[in-house]
């Protein structure tokens, strides 16, 4: 609406005696045009309307309001301080409490323009501008939050909540150094900090840095042992540790506070899924669903581990209410890959694809995903890893044989053929290391920083992050699967590294992406069928490129051949990674490391061949993604002359 029209709705609602709306009409103008003397015109009548000659906001009134945000009752404090406003629209205090009050409700969208507000009045209110830097991150405008919170921290270098927002938007920007340095000098000025705490012990447990998490959950926990967020980061980080029974335990040393906690029973089923307790985790589920109908989030794991049929009445009770109810953003993303994976499992396969389509548009508009940035950076990967700068730098790193690196698209086996390694007693599964991707990605956004590459920094910090998961395993698996991307770096840094590429039909590569959310925000590629198919392709392209750098030296695993014959090439692969055979990898279904991957359920069965050629059941919806493959030439077989 323009000014004008602002005006005009303004003086509509002084007629109808609604001031606080009138006065919520005038402050969008003025905080767009601050001068703008017709809207400062309009608060000053709502001032003296309100007032009938009262000397204005009392500080009991004012007292009240930070009493009740003090106390937690936002909603409250949020009606005491919309009643001021109309007494005085000018005093910012008030307009960050609203703010503070919205955000603390979950509605930092809302915040956003009382913060502003409170600015607008008071340039120098410092407090106020470390706030909306936090609402803007919250809302996703991650840029514009770190411009506010540095600016806040420029005048109040001692604002703890800047520092720990700054941590957390440098962390959405793959910047980990200078968010561990924010969270770290947050806790400097108070070690105490539970926010600055937890935020530290995540960003440690996302870059594989388990026990040190954990050291920050745990003291964390001794200031405040009923923080139900920390807890749960702590368990997870436990999880991740390979401590999943110690984590188990606690949850039921805190039963009291599990059985009010819709949040910590569906932990409670995720971490008995990861160790292969699949009917416990069901069970646990099924009653949460009882008692939770539209927790959602419980639907998504069941989904996961669970072989639904016709007569699952949960089907008939997901169907009605996706098609029934007015759902958010993430509920349909929740309840729709729930769905189709239900509808998908009893044969339904065109309801199954339109419940995915849904819920792959609505997650597709959580992300941000450049498709013409990542076929440059695949581009630069080809121009800066060389031939020339391999041979540069290729004596410089280190001769371990711990890496394992099995790599390729997400969804083509890398989790299964892991397990089977893992069960060799000389493997230890590491699961998705993000240590290389994340280093990797960093430096392609500059790519001057790769003449200061330090090779034997690198590798001595990659296998550190290696011996934290296993310290005396002649052997660590690293799956994460991106790792495609970076084979140049590897092989010229860690030349003895076995390096294991999985390969399977794109068509069932493609699909089995498109058909799982995934809970890392940076597969934003997975969403859209064109853009699926053009990951692809650039993947395919770069795999070829490596091929011709490092012929006979990478393993092909066919993952059809895989499961239409896994001893003999389980056998290969054992061979290939200089290990004696072991019959036991033959039963890596019974391996009992944590799973954390989308995959948790398949690898707790038996190989099974019914995902051989299963895109054909959606062959019609697929068309987008079959053309673009299809002249892209990914139908073509793979040159194989330069496998091992």
């Amino acid at each position: 609406m323009t000014p004008k029209e602002l005006i005009l709705e303004a003086k509509k609602a002084i007629k109808a005696n609604n001031l606080l709306l009138a006065a919520n009409f005038y402050t969008k103008i003025l905080n767009k045009f601050p001068k703008h003397s017709a809207a400062k015109l309009g608060l000053s009548k709502i001032k003296k309307m309100s007032s009938n000659g009262s000397p204005g906001i009392e500080q009991k009134e004012l007292n009240d309001a930070v009493n009740a945000l003090q106390n937690g009752n936002f909603q409250t404090a949020i009606d005491f301080s919309q009643n001021l406003i109309i007494k005085d629209p000018n005093h910012p205090v008030i307009h960050n409490i609203i703010g503070i009050s919205y955000v603390n409700l979950q509605k930092p969208d809302k915040a956003i323009t009382y913060f502003k507000t409170a600015l607008r009045l008071n340039k120098k209110y410092n407090e106020a501008r470390g706030n909306l830097g936090s609402a803007l991150l919250l809302t996703g405008n991650t840029d514009e939050a770190i411009i506010q919170l540095e600016r806040t921290l420029e005048e109040n270098p001692k604002n703890l909540v800047a520092w720990n927002s700054l941590g957390n938007a440098k962390k959405l920007k793959n910047s980990v150094g200078e968010a561990e340095k924010a969270f770290k000098q947050a806790l400097f000025l108070d070690p105490s900090y539970l926010n600055a705490l937890n935020s530290y012990g995540v960003l440690l447990s996302d870059d594989g840095e388990y026990k040190k998490s954990i050291k920050q959950f745990e003291r964390a926990l001794e200031i405040s042992s009923t923080d139900m967020e920390i807890f749960t980061n702590y368990l997870n980080a436990l999880a991740a540790d390979e401590q999943t029974e110690k984590a188990i335990q606690l949850l039921k040393e805190s039963s009291t506070q599990v059985s009010r906690s819709p949040r910590l029973q569906l932990l409670m089923a995720e971490l008995q899924a990861r160790i292969g307790n699949l009917e416990e985790s069901i069970d646990l589920l099924t009653k949460l669903i009882r008692q939770e109908p539209n927790y959602f989030e419980a639907y998504r794991l069941l989904s996961s581990i669970h072989k639904f049929k016709e007569s699952d009445e949960i089907i008939i009770k997901m169907e009605e209410i996706y098609n029934s109810k007015t759902l958010n953003i993430n509920d349909t993303i929740q309840l729709g890959f729930s769905l189709g994976k239900a509808f998908h499992d009893i044969g339904e396969y065109d309801k199954a694809f339109y419940a995915y389509k849904r819920a792959n548009q609505s997650r597709r508009q959580q992300l941000i995903y450049d498709s013409n940035k990542f076929n440059q950076t695949i581009a630069d990967v080809k121009k800066t890893l060389n031939k020339k700068w391999i041979n540069t730098v290729k004596n410089l790193g280190d001769k371990s044989t711990k890496p394992i690196f099995i790599l390729g698209m997400n969804r083509s086996g890398t989790t299964l053929v892991e397990q089977i390694l893992s069960s060799h007693s000389k493997v230890t599964g590491g699961g998705e290391v993000p240590f290389l991707n994340r280093f990797c990605f960093k430096m392609f956004n500059n790519l001057e920083s790769w003449k200061d590459f330090n090779p034997n920094s690198f590798t001595k910090k990659y296998l550190e992050q290696l011996n934290l998961i296993d310290e005396h395993a002649p052997h660590v698996t690293d799956k994460m699967p991106i790792n495609f991307a970076w084979i140049g770096l590897i092989k010229a840094i860690l030349p003895n590294a076995k390096i294991i590429h999985l390969i399977r039909n794109p068509m069932d590569t493609c699909l089995s992406n498109y058909r799982n959310n995934f809970d890392s925000a940076g597969n934003g590629f997975a969403y859209d069928q064109k853009e699926l198919a053009n990951f692809y392709y650039q993947y395919r392209q770069l795999m070829h490129h490596w091929y011709s750098l490092f012929p006979n030296e990478i393993f092909r695993c066919d993952y059809d051949k895989l499961v239409s014959n896994q001893e003999n090439l389980s056998k290969s692969m054992i061979d290939y990674c200089n290990l004696s055979w072991e019959p036991g990898v033959l039963e890596f279904h019974k391996n009992k490391r944590t799973v954390q991957t989308a995959s948790i359920g398949q690898v707790r069965s038996k190989i099974y061949k019914s995902s051989v050629s299963g895109w054909e059941r959606y062959e019609k919806h697929l068309q987008p993604m079959y053309k673009i493959l299809d002249q892209t030439g990914c139908f073509e077989p793979w040159e194989i002359s330069s496998f091992n």
